[in-house]
């Protein structure tokens, strides 16, 4: 323990050596220490910071600002003679501010202790309203995962996280392969954002959010529906916003991280995971890398077959002040998975055994801020991004047929953003975004042929491989304008935002045949016999726009009434205006490049309360979708290669805009804190799906049925938490032509948490407990309906280390 103490010193002492580059400028320092009132420790990771405004989040545009060491200390330098808000804010505890007097060039100590505070939702900060505002500040239904949530929670990834929020329910396609269904809606209907560049790839298998690090995210805020018109195509069903871990610019130099590891017996589930962060008040670095490594997943009525899998992910962020309101970022994420076992998904046949045997995401980004150039502009940014995801699939039938389709998605964008204050009552946040993404395909689909003598024995093999592009080269273009305007009617009681952003699209693709090449035992024909032209050259643009208004009412004190209306819009993916899918019927699936974008209008109604004791969120909604894409039979016309002149037809599945469709329902979530530190807590979510094409309405399919969570959480002060919990859902017989009917479920869960427990230099966190305690049979409606994922995960014992320094 000593050498470890003298190695922390160590490179306390290097990195105290590199914030000298900053060296100490004229001004006063604020130091002092935060403490817990009941305990007296020290308490870190509490952010202090100094402003002007009553109302500022701590966010990196504020000048003064530091967070607390483990034992509780800060230290905030170069402050200018004057008068301030001095604000303490962290979460379990609550938020403290008072008015200080600063000196000129003086040094002034300020201790505080700070009251523990049960429920404390309404002190978080979210960022998906292209500005940072507290959650209680915003009229849109709006869930955040934090990552003190993320620490107890025995997810394995981000979507199984973001299911503990009403409104979102899990749909997988196996257990690495998961993506969310907000309110009835799902795959390209919602935005998936990771802090704040856009995650585009195919839908068709769930992977997008599963190729993120769930040990390295700060929060995760879901805006449940239509409500923000801010991000333009896909936002109809709500926008997910993945932000990730960062370091912090602090007054002194510092060095700290986190170290992690963990098991869950369901699957053999191991993973370790290590972040570290450092920096001083001019710069800031932050490094990460998990690994983890699962086998097949018990159910209770056996092994899950083909659901394995393996990843890794490496993160790195550099912050550096270039002056005193001046900021440039860098980013880099990369996630690597292979052999991950698909043993559900609605692509392939039942009999197929499907696997990713590589899955890459590769981001790159790099950002420049400044802030309060002149005194109405708080924030002046640009920032590009660039992000890189390979899926390659191999499925096998039998050991005479294997196709290994390939995708590779290549996403680049640009943002530019404005933020303006022009008064405690008036904020506006404006700016324009553009975003491409290119896509390349290819597969191969191999046929081994078995030569057999009269006795029965293979004597030669013949093997003929045909190569295939399913979606022709092709790229998606959308750039906008966005503007949001905040402004407060009646000060302190009513609020009203409203925004809207106009977007012009454009989509190319070259021309696509069918087959590209045959192989036959190693001789390739580029030209084969009844090559067709699937997809012309082609390049179509369009015009729309969306629009979303929001109104905060405040009754009392802490209650609270929020409506929002929108208008929300999505134009066709590259899969849905150009795939090609050969069914072995002979029929095909076949995009449309003529399609028009979707359409929707939604509705949000809701009451909040923010008590001391007590909180209640409860929402209703309705969504009503237009010209929506779905697929209807008809033909493919196609002509050849060697004679373009000549034409024939096929049976086609099409995509067509043909279909209108509604969603209503209710959401809402409780929390009660009757007695000392006993939290009861419990949450609902409903909703129906009609499409209304014809006039007779018939249900939607994927609607996941009435479900809820009740529980109660006690902690002991000198222990931890422990918690009980039972996730519940209702039968669902209100299924879609072709989908199975699922029954109702109650299971059960408990997990334990505990305290910090120092260790020298270094503070230990456990966690633990069951999923599924009694090992119940059930079946997730949202799961995929090939027939093979029948039971969910069984009994699931876990256990968590987490190690700060």
């Amino acid at each position: 323990m000593k050498k470890k103490s003298k190695w922390l010193v160590v490179c306390q002492g290097i990195f105290f050596c590199l914030g000298m580059v900053a060296h100490a400028q004229e001004g006063s320092t604020i130091y002092g220490t935060i403490t817990d009132e009941k305990t007296g420790r020290g308490v870190a990771g509490i952010h202090v910071w100094l402003n002007e405004t009553e109302d500022t989040v701590p966010s990196s545009d504020v000048k003064y600002f530091a967070v607390t060491s483990l034992n509780g200390e800060y230290r905030i330098r170069q402050i200018p003679a004057g008068t301030y808000q001095f604000r303490v804010s962290g979460v379990g505890y609550a938020s403290v501010a008072k008015t200080v007097d600063v000196p000129e060039n003086k040094e002034l100590k300020i201790d505080m202790a700070l009251r523990e505070r049960i429920l404390y939702l309404d002190g978080v900060t979210i960022t998906s309203l292209r500005t940072e505002r507290f959650v209680r500040q915003s009229p849109f239904p709006t869930g955040v995962i934090r990552a003190e949530d993320v620490l107890r929670m025995p997810a394995l990834t981000m979507p199984d996280m973001m299911s503990y929020e009403p409104g979102v329910s899990l749909a997988r396609d196996g257990i690495w392969a998961t993506t969310v269904n907000i309110r009835g809606l799902s795959d390209q209907r919602i935005i998936s954002l990771i802090d704040g560049c856009r995650i585009e790839t195919a839908t068709d298998l769930a992977g997008g959010l599963s190729m993120i690090d769930p040990s390295d995210i700060e929060r995760v805020e879901v805006i449940k529906g239509a409500g923000s018109a801010l991000y333009g195509s896909g936002a109809m069903g709500g926008v997910v916003n993945i932000i990730t871990r960062d370091a912090y610019y602090n007054g002194v130099p510092y060095l700290s991280g986190t170290v992690s590891t963990g098991y869950h017996n369901v699957n053999d589930l191991k993973y370790g995971s290590l972040n570290l962060f450092t920096g001083s008040r001019q710069w800031k670095l932050k490094l990460s890398g998990t690994w983890r490594d699962a086998g097949n997943t018990m159910t209770p009525s056996g092994e899950l077959a083909n659901s394995q899998f393996s990843d890794n992910s490496l993160g790195i962020r550099l912050g550096i002040k270039t002056g005193a309101n001046k900021e440039f970022r860098l980013d880099g994420q990369r996630f690597y998975a292979s052999n991950v076992g698909l043993p559900g998904g609605k692509v392939f046949g039942s009999t197929a055994v499907v696997k990713y045997p590589k899955e890459e995401r590769d981001l790159a980004s790099a950002s420049y801020a400044v802030h309060y150039l002149f005194p109405a502009l708080k924030t002046l940014s640009i920032k590009y991004y660039v992000q890189y995801i390979l899926r390659d699939t191999r499925a096998d039938v039998g050991d005479s047929i294997r196709a290994t389709p390939t995708g590779k998605h290549l996403t680049n964008g640009i943002q530019v953003q404005s933020e303006w204050e022009f008064s405690d009552r008036h904020q506006l946040t404006a700016g324009m975004e553009a975003w491409q993404r290119i896509l390349r395909t290819e597969r191969e689909n191999r046929r081994y042929f078995w030569i057999r003598n009269s006795e029965g024995v293979i004597v030669d093999t013949n093997t003929v491989i045909r190569g295939e592009i399913p979606i022709p080269e092709s790229s998606f273009l959308d750039a906008g304008f966005f503007a949001q305007d905040e402004f407060s009617l009646i000060p302190g009681k009513l609020k009203l935002l409203t925004g809207g952003r106009i977007d012009g699209i454009t989509v190319r693709n070259s021309e696509g045949v069918d087959p590209l090449y045959i192989i036959t035992n190693g001789v390739r024909n580029d030209n084969p016999a009844g090559q067709k032209i699937i997809f012309r050259s082609h390049k179509a643009q369009e015009y729309t726009w969306s629009l979303h208004t929001g109104l905060l009412y405040t009754l009392t004190g802490n209650a609270e009434l929020a409506v929002n209306l929108a208008r929300s819009f999505r134009a066709p993916s590259l899969e849905e205006r150009f795939k090609y899918i050969m069914l072995p019927s002979g029929m095909v699936r076949l995009g449309n490049p003529d399609l028009k974008s979707e359409e929707g209008w939604f509705a949000d109604g809701g009451f909040r309360f923010w008590g001391q004791k007590f909180t209640i969120i409860v929402n209703g909604f309705v969504n009503r979708l237009n010209d929506l894409v779905v697929e209807k039979p008809g033909f493919f016309l196609y002509s050849f290669t060697s004679t373009p002149e000549d034409v024939d037809t096929i049976p086609a599945l099409v995509n067509s805009n043909v279909s209108k469709a509604v969603l209503y329902g209710t959401d809402g979530s409780f929390t009660w804190n009757p007695v000392g530190t006993l939290i009861l807590y419990g949450k609902y979510a409903w909703v129906r799906g009609k499409d209304i094409s014809d006039s007779a309405a018939v249900n939607l399919p994927q609607i996941a049925p009435l479900n809820g969570e009740a529980g109660f959480r006690y902690f002991f002060r000198k222990a931890g938490t422990i918690e009980i919990a039972v996730q519940m859902a209702d039968k669902q017989d209100q299924v879609a032509a072709g989908e199975k009917v699922t029954g109702g479920y109650a299971i059960y869960n408990a997990g334990f948490s505990s305290v910090p427990l120092p260790v020298g230099p270094i503070k230990a966190e456990l966690a633990c407990g069951v999923q599924n305690i009694f090992d119940r049979s059930y079946r997730n409606h949202l799961a995929t309906n090939r027939g093979i994922v029948k039971d969910e995960p069984g009994r699931n014992i876990y256990l968590r280390l987490l190690v700060r320094f």
